[in-house]
């Protein structure tokens, strides 16, 4: 559905049918011997210069209108889940095309989910995050699809930093829905965090469901 933000603008069109009619400059009267032909030579230019004038004249009240579209969309938040996607995204992802198999999986897994709220982070040398926790798929699709290995350093694994700092996600979310996915080839070779500190904040975050895919 289309609607304008400022209807008003369309009263300019009235003032400039006024000013047409009202607010032309005086033109001197000159007289000529055949006035037919002068009309013939021309053409109708001058109507065709009046047409185009409110052509522009209309393009810019629609501009200055600001039209909006808008669309509805109903999200049935009791059946969905808040969902924390954690992806590898370290060199070692790069073998194989582990890095774009994971990616293709977690699109597809996204696409199967539109009544889930979810977040992307990304890990290499730190935990980095890519997407806060929404509703919309369709911009969680582009990043994700532009996604390189190395974009979060990738010579090591920050692997409990990124269950540290995917825990946090789900600090706003409903307790009973809150599931975690963790996509990775390896195990943690940072040591920024301790395992000791990352599993308790998991489950402090309400025992989420963690499932580690990958091969290595």
């Amino acid at each position: 559905m289309i609607h304008f933000a400022y209807p008003w603008a369309f009263g300019l069109l009235i003032l400039y049918w006024v000013c047409e009619r009202r607010c032309a400059p005086p033109l001197p009267h000159l007289r000529l011997s055949n006035m037919e032909f002068l009309r013939r030579a021309s053409g109708g230019l001058g109507s065709r210069e009046r047409w185009l004038r409110w052509a522009i004249v209309l393009a810019m009240v629609l501009a200055l209108a600001n039209p909006v579209t808008e669309r509805k969309e109903t999200l049935h938040n009791s059946e969905g889940h808040s969902i924390a996607l954690l992806l590898d995204a370290s060199f070692s992802m790069r073998e194989d095309r582990r890095f774009e198999t994971a990616k293709r999986v977690l699109a597809d897994f996204i696409r199967r989910r539109p009544d889930d709220r979810m977040a992307l982070e990304v890990f290499g040398d730190r935990a980095r995050l890519a997407a806060p926790m929404s509703y919309e798929k369709k911009g969680l699709l582009t990043i994700l699809e532009h996604l390189k290995p190395g974009v979060a350093g990738g010579r090591d694994t920050a692997l409990y930093e990124a269950l540290f700092q995917g825990a946090k996600l789900f600090e706003k979310e409903p307790a009973k829905n809150r599931v975690m996915i963790l996509l990775t080839d390896g195990i943690d070779t940072v040591g920024s965090v301790p395992l000791e500190a990352a599993i308790p904040t998991i489950e402090g975050g309400g025992d989420p469901g963690l499932y580690r895919g990958g091969g290595g």
